[in-house]
């Protein structure tokens, strides 16, 4: 009688051999190391019964904005080309702009796939093939904002070539203004160079304002309406008797500006710019009086942060 236990002898693995010269007794075919990385490497042959791999379909990009809108304003000039400007409804009172940080502007502004029609449930459910648009086609970023009076905006360049509205303003006739303009539905949906669509994240930003120039630092605040109000309540104290060539009814960014240079003593603010002994001293003062701005009631009253280009 065998004085191996009985449970040891079904089959299973043989422990009377030293473990380093025993062999696993069992029915699982272990592949040569080798020939794994053979067949990973092996590619379909002809004949063979393949499944083809489905591509999978592109990510949808998320607009920068959705939602509902209201057309504030619109305009065609030959500067400025033609211009929509409308109130984001649907961004909530501690949100930020969500064109935010995007860059501005009829040289650089960022550019988009623009839907816009009159407000509808479908237009909700983003079913825009099934509705009739006011605008569909590309804009540019012109500017955004957010004030007391109009709320969260954004203005927008739109296309007035073949591609666009090829003449004619789309929004004309149509009501404007924060309560009694009309009801939209607006999609805008960032592109690339390439006219691809993009996600916000991947667009060009603006820089931030502590890497700008001092030179850039002047011309941002001066499209802030409440930079323009630090200095009028300070005229006497920052520039003497002396009285900017501008009048502040007629141009207040011009004006801002034209006081900043006549507090700085210089003939042109890009004085700032240079790397002699002229531009030193200017730009510790403009330092000095954007810093006295940055802690002043005027700078805490605003809504929204400067930002640059």
């Amino acid at each position: 009688m065998s004085a191996m236990p009985s449970f040891l002898r079904r089959g299973g693995p043989d422990f009377s051999t030293p473990p380093v010269r025993r062999a696993m007794q069992t029915s699982i075919q272990v592949p040569d190391f080798d020939d794994v990385l053979e067949d990973g490497n092996q590619e379909p042959q002809p004949g063979d019964n393949v499944s083809p791999l489905e591509t999978p379909a592109p990510a949808t990009v998320p607009p920068v904005y959705l939602g509902g809108a209201r057309l504030l304003n619109w305009a065609n000039t030959a500067s400025s080309g033609m211009t929509v400007e409308i109130m984001l409804k649907d961004v909530g009172p501690r949100e930020v702009n969500p064109f935010k940080g995007l860059k501005y502007g009829k040289s650089q502004g960022q550019r988009f796939r623009t839907w816009v029609g009159p407000y509808s449930e479908l237009a909700e459910l983003s079913q825009f093939d099934e509705l009739e648009s006011v605008y569909a086609g590309e804009s540019q970023l012109i500017h955004y904002g957010d004030t007391c009076n109009k709320g969260v905006t954004v203005k927008v360049m739109i296309d007035s070539g073949p591609d666009g509205v090829n003449g004619k303003h789309p929004f004309e006739g149509m009501p404007t203004g924060p309560m009694e303009g009309m009801d939209l539905y607006v999609s805008f949906v960032a592109l690339d160079d390439d006219e691809a669509p993009i996600s916000k994240k991947a667009a060009p930003k603006t820089t931030p304002l502590h890497q700008q120039s001092e030179l850039k630092q002047a011309y941002t605040f001066s499209r802030d309406a409440e930079f323009v109000n630090f200095l009028q309540a300070r005229l006497q104290r920052l520039v003497g008797d002396a009285r900017p060539e501008v009048l502040l009814e007629d141009n207040p960014k011009a004006w801002a500006l034209d006081v900043v240079r006549l507090h700085l003593g210089v003939p042109q603010l890009r004085v700032m710019n240079t790397e002699d002994v002229d531009g030193i001293e200017p730009r510790k003062k403009w330092k000095r009086l954007a810093s006295e701005y940055l802690q002043s009631e005027e700078f805490h009253a605003r809504r929204y942060h400067l930002t640059g280009r």
